[in-house]
């Protein structure tokens, strides 16, 4: 679900049923990691501390999130966690096709995970009847593109001229 009122645009994610087969895939590897480790490196103990790791670092996949955007900052809830960062923070953004990546450096840096904050694309509030996934992406782009540059890449002017 998503509200944009009075400056404000707010939804909810939970990436397990928007990609239910990347949701399998996790869940499979996440159980293939603990017996793993459960039979070859060290017992159950290791086995269930491991997949608590794995649980922890992906649990943004894992869990429901909810985001708030609105003129002051970002604000992002996961569990009892809730989190806020105000916009001048940020410095750049950049997308891929389910979400995007508002990060305080000018240039995307291998730090963006744990600097940075990666909002999920959730669903469109309209339903599309060809049965493909459609996403709130052009409303959050045009939200953030408000407070944050986006990250340009450098053009080789050599590539163009041939």
């Amino acid at each position: 679900m998503m509200s944009e009122v009075d400056g404000e645009l707010s939804w909810w994610v939970y990436p397990p049923t928007m990609y239910p087969w990347r949701a399998l895939a996790g869940v499979v590897v996440l159980s293939l990691v603990v017996i793993f480790l459960s039979f070859y490196a060290g017992g159950p103990a290791v086995g269930v501390v491991g997949g608590a790791v794995i649980f922890f670092v992906l649990n943004g996949f894992f869990l429901p999130t909810s985001y708030k955007l609105n003129d002051e900052g970002l604000t992002w809830r996961r569990l009892i966690f809730r989190f806020k960062r105000p916009w001048s923070y940020f410095r750049c953004y950049y997308a891929d096709r389910f979400g995007v990546m508002v990060t305080p450096g000018h240039r995307p840096n291998r730090l963006d995970p744990w600097r940075g904050v990666n909002l999920w694309f959730g669903p469109a509030e309209d339903d599309d009847p060809s049965g493909k996934l459609k996403t709130n992406r052009e409303r959050v782009l045009a939200f953030i593109d408000r407070h944050v540059k986006p990250y340009c890449t450098q053009v080789d002017h050599r590539d163009m001229l041939g």
